[in-house]
Formats: structure tokens, C-alpha cells, sequence
């Protein structure tokens, strides 16, 4: 229980980094590949993971290859949300990203469901489309559907995230490694992607 607050008030917290930061004329790319970086360095400082004896042939490529891509672009994501929808909506979509990482888990997992649970996740899309609707009243136009697009990012994929690790871990390989191999792809890619935006200056603050 400990451990799942703490995950929602670093949830939080990065939110409000993210916000407040790029008001002060911060680079959210800049900052999310920096942030790959460290957590590179401290997954293999933590954990320690037998990089020395990585096998080619069963360490999943593919996976690795994709979390590497969503990651950094769900944080991209996430400062659009932040930017059109605030908050409070940006957060709840998080929260209720659990919604369909429970009916992936029932459908590609084979784990069992009680009513409790199947009524947990109703009103978990029933909570999603009243955000939506709500929002789209509020709003009109492109600003509405911009935020409305960057909210179903965020749901989609911080669920994207959950079941790719949740898969990655039914393997049986070593989940640290693999976790370790996913930052380090993540931010490879994102400074090569801020290698061809012409327009993106580079400032050390943002390290």
C-alpha cells in the first residue's frame, strides 16, 4: 500500500514538474531524455543486471525496441495533456489507464475476474467518457479536440506501458536487464530525435 502511494505522488509530482517547468521555457523532450538517462544509470546501479551475458537470441528484442519508442513519447503526451486539459483530468486519465491494463490481463492473461472487479472496471470507462463528454462541453473547437486527443494518448498509453512490462515480465527472463536495455533504448532514441528538430536549441538547465 506503501509503495502504490508513493507511485501515485511521484505520478503527481512529475505532472506538476512538467507543467510548471515548460512555463519557465523548459524543453519537455530535452528534460524526458536526460531523465532516461539517469534512470539508466540508476537501474544499473540498483538492481546491477548480468549485462556481461546477454543472449541475442531470447532477450526480446521487439519489446524492448517498442517500450523504447512509447515511453518517452507518453511523456510527450502527457505535457500536451497537461497543456490543454490540466491537472486534475491529465491525472484521472493516468489513474484509469488501470482499466484497460485489467482487461488485457483478463483477455491475454487468463486472469479471473470477480463482479467486483467487473464493476470496478464499468465505471472505470464510464468515468473516461464522462471526462471526455465534460470537457468537450467546456471547450470548443481545435482546443477541445486537442485535448481531448491528448487525454486518449495518456489513457492508451500508460495502459500500452502496464501490459508491455506486465508481458515482458511473464517471460521469465531477467526483468531487470531487459528494464535496463528499455531506458537505455529510450533515450537513444529521444536524443536522436531531438538531433533532427531543427528548431529544438540545446540548454544545459534542462539536463
Amino acid at each position: 500500500m506503501v509503495l502504490i502511494f508513493a507511485a501515485a505522488l511521484c505520478s503527481v509530482l512529475v505532472s506538476v514538474l512538467l507543467k510548471n517547468l515548460k512555463k519557465k521555457g523548459y524543453q519537455p523532450m530535452q528534460m524526458i531524455a536526460w531523465n532516461y538517462a539517469s534512470a539508466s544509470l540508476l537501474c544499473y546501479l540498483w538492481f546491477k543486471p548480468d549485462i556481461q551475458h546477454i543472449s541475442i537470441q531470447h532477450t526480446p528484442w521487439w519489446l524492448i525496441a517498442a517500450l523504447g519508442v512509447i515511453l518517452p513519447s507518453i511523456f510527450l503526451c502527457l505535457a500536451k495533456s497537461l497543456e490543454y486539459a490540466g491537472i486534475v483530468k491529465t491525472e484521472i486519465a493516468q489513474r484509469l489507464s488501470v482499466v484497460l491494463s485489467l482487461l488485457a490481463a483478463y483477455f491475454f492473461f487468463q486472469e479471473q475476474f470477480n463482479s467486483l472487479k467487473l464493476l470496478g472496471i464499468g465505471l472505470g470507462i464510464f468515468a473516461v467518457l464522462l471526462i471526455l463528454l465534460g470537457h468537450f462541453n467546456e471547450s470548443s473547437g481545435s482546443q477541445s479536440k486537442k485535448a481531448i486527443f491528448a487525454l486518449m494518448s495518456v489513457w492508451f498509453g500508460y495502459a500500452a506501458v502496464d501490459i508491455l512490462l506486465k508481458y515482458t515480465s511473464s517471460l521469465g527472463l531477467q526483468f531487470t536487464l531487459t528494464l535496463n536495455l528499455i531506458f537505455i533504448t529510450a533515450f537513444v532514441l529521444s536524443i536522436i530525435y531531438l538531433i533532427f528538430q531543427k528548431n529544438s536549441a540545446w540548454h544545459f538547465k534542462n539536463t
